[in-house]
């Protein structure tokens, strides 16, 4: 199995935007308005593409947070960039005994805590704060190095639904075949995601069982 994140992405979160290409091409055969007549189907959907892919991200941080957290023995077996999320968090807090809060296992709430605000707060979920976001919490560098359409086209898409956000139906008109590929592309990047956390947290803790299965691409 993979991730349970990967899991909610297939059977839930790309629900609406598969039906939503689904009912284009209905209407598109059925003699239905003309394609650009149908703009509001395509942008709705791109729109709940990138929905999902942020909700995706957003857990799988989270999933990945839980395995690092109860797998590891101690804070010396964390990532040093994940070491350093913690000291800051405490350093930061104006609380006097703040410290206190990493005592026995309380640096593993501490860790899901830490991880599951920034991911509730996360509105971009571009190849920046997405880096930076696994780097803090997981250890992992770089991780839209992995995704082999590039941090570029996944940037694009995010903009291109930012756009649709702030304009609506004044936005870019989004071609069909634009979304479809969008959904192809999006649905690579996160198996490529999935894959990578995967072999990044065995590596961390290889004495412990992978935290999921890879999926093939």
């Amino acid at each position: 199995m993979p991730s349970d994140a990967l899991g909610f992405f297939e059977n839930t979160l790309l629900n609406d935007p598969d039906r939503l290409i689904k009912t284009h091409e209905q209407l598109v055969k059925g003699g239905g308005p003309g394609k650009r007549g149908l703009g509001h189907l395509t942008r709705s959907g791109l729109f709940m593409l990138c929905a999902a892919w942020e909700r995706y991200v957003e857990l799988l941080l989270i999933e990945s947070v839980d395995f690092l957290a109860s797998g590891a023995s101690n804070t010396d077996e964390l990532p040093l960039d994940v070491q350093k999320t913690l000291g800051a968090a405490v350093k930061n807090d104006k609380h006097e005994l703040a410290a206190l809060k990493m005592a026995g296992d309380g640096w593993r709430k501490l860790l899901c805590e830490l991880a599951s605000a920034k991911a509730a707060s996360l509105n971009t979920p571009k190849s920046g704060p997405l880096d930076v976001l696994f780097l803090q919490f997981i250890g992992l560098n770089l991780l839209s190095g992995k995704w082999s359409a590039g941090a570029t086209v996944v940037d694009q898409f995010v903009t291109d639904r930012g756009e649709i956000a702030h304009k609506g139906s004044g936005a870019a008109y989004i071609h069909f075949q634009r979304l479809v590929e969008a959904r192809d592309m999006i649905y690579q990047v996160v198996v490529e995601t999935d894959n990578a956390t995967v072999d990044h947290l065995k590596a961390v803790l290889p004495s412990k069982n992978v935290a999921w299965k890879k999926r093939g691409l």
